[in-house]
């Protein structure tokens, strides 16, 4: 297992490479996180997980209100890091079972875009479906909250908050407005 995270310079110049450690052990497993992914224009840049992931990824805009004066923070620090690293190990996992049960080892390629990419991946599936941007239309909260009113995080009358994450709002709608004293509503 070889793991790095090094500019595709700095690995060159430190004779890193695939090529290179394969050379000394050709059954390894080589692993690579980066800012944009090994191939296209801007492989060998550097980044962050606020630039990259956060803000080019799509993270900023679907967190962000319209409107608002600054884009939404990430909701903890390392937070693209700490995603890009949970699936490179998942697929350094999936690479030494393959290793073991074909003999044949891979390189793991994972950058901070493609981890956006996919933590975005049912906002992008809905756009591509609907044609429409989700987040064009809300006024005061995250897009689903528009068509599921069992969705979201409320202020309560104590000033604390509570979540509800009700994916079937017919389902549950007449139970939670007997719930709520409104069943007016129902």
């Amino acid at each position: 297992m070889f793991i790095t995270n090094f500019l595709p310079g700095a690995v060159a110049k430190l004779r890193l490479g695939v090529d290179e450690i394969r050379a000394v052990n050709p059954d390894i497993v080589y692993a690579r996180g980066s800012a944009h992914g090994p191939r296209g224009p801007e492989a060998a840049d550097g980044g962050y997980d606020l630039s990259v992931f956060w803000c080019r990824g799509g993270g900023a805009h679907g967190a962000t209100l319209r409107g608002a004066p600054l884009i939404s923070p990430m909701p903890a620090g390392a937070y693209g890091d700490s995603m890009g690293g949970a699936i490179l190990a998942g697929g350094i996992a999936a690479a030494l079972l393959q290793r073991e049960r074909t003999g044949e080892s891979n390189v793991v390629d994972v950058s901070l875009l493609s981890t956006a990419t996919w933590a975005s991946a049912l906002s992008v599936g809905n756009a591509l479906l609907t044609g429409k941007d989700p987040h064009v239309d809300r006024v005061d909260g995250p897009a689903h909250m528009v068509f599921n009113p069992l969705i979201g995080t409320f202020r309560t009358a104590d000033d604390r908050f509570i979540n509800l994450t009700m994916l079937q709002p017919g389902r549950y709608w007449a139970d939670v407005c007997r719930h709520i004293g409104r069943e007016d509503l129902v």
